[in-house]
């Protein structure tokens, strides 16, 4: 998949699989992401998904001179492939239920970086299966996705706990047993 993308294997990559929506932050995202280029020069972020921000999005991508480290894809139906060319998925949203991308990124072994809003602190174990940072802060997102490419030994330790974690408590089989123990 990284050969289709055009992106070299030993580069750090992280991505987001979201609808390009102003309440996901993919602008503050990109923001959060020249932080990153300052670091890790060579680092590609991957954006699959649309929706009205995308202009936005091209446009603050443009204005920060990280057209090489942006790869923009739209919407896709191969995630899965994409997922597994990834080393980090991350998510920049101001508020969240539950995404399932995150855990579906979690189930597929890789590290997560969110922020700490809506119930991710549940489906994320800050240190072990990802990171949590502040909400609307870039430095704080950029610096997480540092942590996480900087180490891929750690990250791929998250990765494997965050496998290990929806298994245990968000597989159907773990949803199963849970309805079990109501009635």
């Amino acid at each position: 998949m990284r050969a289709k993308l055009n992106i070299a294997p030993d580069l750090p990559v992280a991505g987001i699989v979201a609808a390009l929506r102003p309440e996901k932050q993919h602008v503050m995202l990109i923001e959060a992401w020249a932080r990153v280029v300052a670091i890790l020069p060579n680092s590609v972020l991957v954006v699959v998904g649309d929706g009205v921000e995308r202009e936005a999005i091209e446009a603050k991508t443009r204005e920060l001179g990280l057209q090489e480290n942006v790869h923009m894809l739209g919407m896709r139906h191969d995630v899965p492939e994409i997922l597994a060319a990834i080393d980090l998925k991350v998510l920049s949203s101001k508020m969240e239920a539950n995404p399932a991308s995150t855990l579906e990124a979690s189930a597929c072994g890789l590290p997560v970086v969110v922020p700490n809003v809506g119930s991710l602190a549940e489906t994320v174990e800050d240190g072990k299966t990802g990171l949590l940072c502040r909400p609307d802060d870039p430095a704080a997102l950029a610096d997480a996705m540092v942590q996480v490419l900087s180490d891929p030994i750690a990250a791929r330790a998250m990765g494997r706990a965050g496998r290990d974690l929806v298994c245990r408590r968000f597989s159907v089989e773990a949803m199963v047993r849970g309805y079990e123990r109501l009635v």
